[in-house]
């Protein structure tokens, strides 16, 4: 499963410089050039990203990074000063895996360094979306320098999970709370991905959750922003 943290887009392409401004990647501090996972501005001080990605992680341990398509250069470093992981988050079942990072001070904002709005309303199928990461390339792990993009579309929740439950009973998909979406085989999410974004008519409709490594025909999970809509807001408002 790409929920593993260390989840690059199987069968995307280049992303063109400047392109997805709300794409951060979140990295070790102690090698800088460490993404394990992505994640997505949403305000000056709040990146949102998947709780199997900062769960048991000290904020002092982690960067975010901002404003670059590449991970050897460029690009502006914030410390994290706050990790607010979904308190139902299961690592047993990855339900509620979402989570907000608090910024130190406030990321400056520019043609490369944008946030992404919130859904008022939930993601209906068909929707076509974008999806970018750093993941894995293949399920050897190789991983990107550059930022990957792969175009999909929004599928109905029940069928992603008939579809995934007959092979994963332990990962339920929840008709409430799950995104998915379903591209040819050969092209999907991957190790590295996890926490990215999944956006939709200039909103943010997902964060990367789990999968089927890699690209196999199977359909990648997101935790649906809208359903976390409330938890995000209320989160944000409580640690201003």
């Amino acid at each position: 499963m790409f929920s593993d943290p260390y989840t690059k887009i199987i069968g995307g392409e280049d992303a063109s410089d400047g392109a997805f401004p709300y794409q951060v990647s979140l990295r070790s501090i102690y090698k800088k050039e460490n993404h394990f996972c992505g994640g997505s501005i949403i305000r000056p001080t709040w990146v949102l990203s998947a709780a199997h990605c900062t769960q048991r992680i000290r904020p002092t341990s982690i960067i975010v990074v901002v404003g670059s398509n590449l991970i050897s250069s460029g690009g502006t470093v914030y410390n994290v000063t706050k990790i607010i992981n979904h308190e139902d988050y299961n690592p047993g079942t990855i339900s509620d895996d979402i989570s907000l990072l608090k910024i130190a001070g406030e990321i400056s904002f520019n043609s490369k360094v944008a946030l992404i709005a919130l859904p008022d309303e939930p993601t209906q199928p068909n929707t076509d979306s974008v999806l970018t990461g750093w993941g894995a390339f293949n399920n050897a792990r190789t991983k990107p320098d550059k930022l990957q993009v792969l175009y999909v579309q929004i599928i109905p929740v029940q069928e992603c999970k008939e579809v995934l439950e007959k092979q994963y009973r332990k990962y339920p998909v929840s008709t409430k709370n799950n995104v998915c979406t379903l591209k040819e085989r050969g092209k999907g999410a991957c190790f590295g991905d996890s926490g990215g974004p999944l956006a939709a008519n200039n909103k943010l409709i997902g964060v990367v959750s789990w999968g089927s490594p890699c690209a196999n025909g199977l359909p990648d999970v997101f935790s649906g922003v809208f359903a976390y809509r409330n938890w995000i807001l209320t989160n944000i408002a409580n640690n201003e």
